[in-house]
């Protein structure tokens, strides 16, 4: 009960940060921050044991390795950096006589941290802090059987969400009844596709884990289509070209997975819930759907060329300009929200984004909180990228009379589920360059959850 009680707080943050979309309420922070540390405040207390270990053995256990866990240290770190940040910050625009320029005026420690807006800055360190807690607890407090129960929870609360708007638009365009709430939609929408492409990762591996096992799997392939849908609700048509890309490689991952290794009827069973449907979706929605936002999109630009050429260089100032402010800024940058507010000192009002971002989220992230605050940032989430790089062992360690190693298998010593939810979380992070897809909560705690997961599903190197 404990336990449960542990992830259900995990459960909660994720699915809190994907249901309220654009607060700048205190109670919703507070809240988020809550059930974070009260989540790793109850996996500290009652951990998952392992096996013939007992309870108290457990929470030695835990301790011992969440006090010499590097991420902690990083994710403090960065923690400590957003709130000094945000004490330091609160500048006022002025006029320079001498120079004759608009400019900010100086914090009160010079050489530190600051924001202009300093409550831009205590939600950057109250995330920060939802970050740390949510991904300590998953890495030290709660096993693979928890871990997989919250990637079902994550799935579905976004089905959910995925399963109201098709509800809203019924409700609009049949009984004209607006004013609905929008829920996750209301969002940007690089934000909501990005966050929808990466669940629908994590159902369709989920999905492919429960065929394989011979479970009850056609609810979870209607989890897949509920996400899916999600994506296309997007209307943000790099979103739906790399869902469609994910479609496709996946495909072929179960055609290639499927024919060796299993039993006629399984194969059946994946094919017809998996292959077929995608493939005649995709047929339809791309041979008779003309109005989709991909081909629009294309049509605009004159041709697929075109279209990627204009994704690369439509926020060509806004990068520019950022890359100033880090030129200027290297170390501590401009502070949480600065890239707004500093825009009209280095000339970018008519180039700005509606939304105020520089819409590359790593410029982004060096722009306003410099090298030493993305760094940290990127240590902590690097650490836990680079510990599951070291289990991809996809050649095991063999010592034989010929000192042969045996044939590459790549793929096919991972999981599906490990497959499949990293070819989602790379899509992704290649998002990411084209739009402000990790400045969300729901997107960047999703997705660093699911990172923090994926080692549980990945195999342990052993010499053989």
């Amino acid at each position: 009960m404990h336990k449960n009680s542990c992830i259900a707080h995990v459960c909660l943050t994720l699915c809190l940060a994907a249901w309220v979309i654009g607060s700048e309420g205190t109670w919703f922070w507070a809240g988020v921050l809550w059930l974070a540390l009260m989540g790793l405040a109850l996996g500290l207390l009652f951990p998952s044991a392992k096996n013939d270990e007992s309870a108290e053995d457990a929470r030695v256990r835990v301790f011992r390795s969440l006090t010499r866990d590097p991420f902690l240290a990083a994710g403090l770190a960065a923690t400590l950096f957003f709130v000094v940040q945000a004490a330091n910050g609160g500048r006022a625009l002025i006029y320079d006589s001498l120079t004759g320029q608009w400019t900010f005026s100086l914090p009160f420690w010079r050489w530190g941290p600051s924001s202009v807006v300093a409550a831009d800055a205590w939600r950057a360190s109250t995330l920060a802090c939802v970050f740390t807690c949510v991904c300590a607890t998953l890495r030290h407090a709660v096993g693979k059987p928890e871990k997989f129960l919250l990637l079902q929870v994550m799935g579905v609360n976004a089905a959910v969400l995925s399963f109201w708007m098709l509800v809203r638009m019924a409700l609009q365009n049949g009984f004209a009844l607006y004013g609905l709430p929008q829920f996750l939609f209301a969002a940007q929408t690089e934000t909501v596709g990005a966050f929808y492409l990466l669940m629908v990762a994590i159902s369709c591996g989920l999905a492919i884990t429960a065929l394989i096992a011979n479970r009850p799997a056609g609810w979870m392939m209607l989890i897949v289509f509920l996400n899916f849908a999600g994506v296309c609700l997007s209307n943000n048509p790099q979103a739906i070209l790399a869902a469609w890309v994910f479609v496709g490689a996946i495909g072929l991952y179960i055609v290639k997975l499927t024919l060796p290794f299993l039993l006629t009827g399984q194969i059946a069973r994946i094919w017809s819930y998996g292959i077929i449907p995608f493939f005649l979706a995709g047929l339809v929605y791309f041979g008779h759907f003309a109005q989709n936002p991909v081909l629009c999109a294309v049509r605009a630009s004159g041709s697929w060329g075109a279209w990627f050429a204009s994704l690369a260089t439509s926020c060509s100032d806004a990068v520019a300009s950022a890359w100033r402010m880090v030129g200027d800024h290297p170390w501590v940058g401009v502070g949480a929200g600065g890239f707004k507010s500093f825009a009209p000192v280095y000339g970018l009002v008519e180039s700005l984004r509606d939304d105020g971002h520089v819409g590359q989220d790593l410029v982004e992230y060096l722009c306003e909180h410099g090298l030493l605050g993305g760094g940290l940032v990127a240590l902590a989430v690097g650490w836990i990228v680079v510990e599951n790089m070291r289990r991809l062992a996809l050649v095991p360690q063999v010592k034989s009379e010929t000192d042969a190693m045996p044939d590459r298998v790549w793929l096919f010593r991972l999981t599906p589920m490990a497959v499949v939810l990293s070819l989602g979380m790379a899509l992704v992070l290649v998002l990411s360059f084209a739009g402000p897809v990790f400045r969300s909560p729901f997107v960047s705690l999703s997705w660093c959850a699911a990172v923090t997961c994926l080692g549980s599903f990945l195999p342990i190197r052993r010499v053989i």
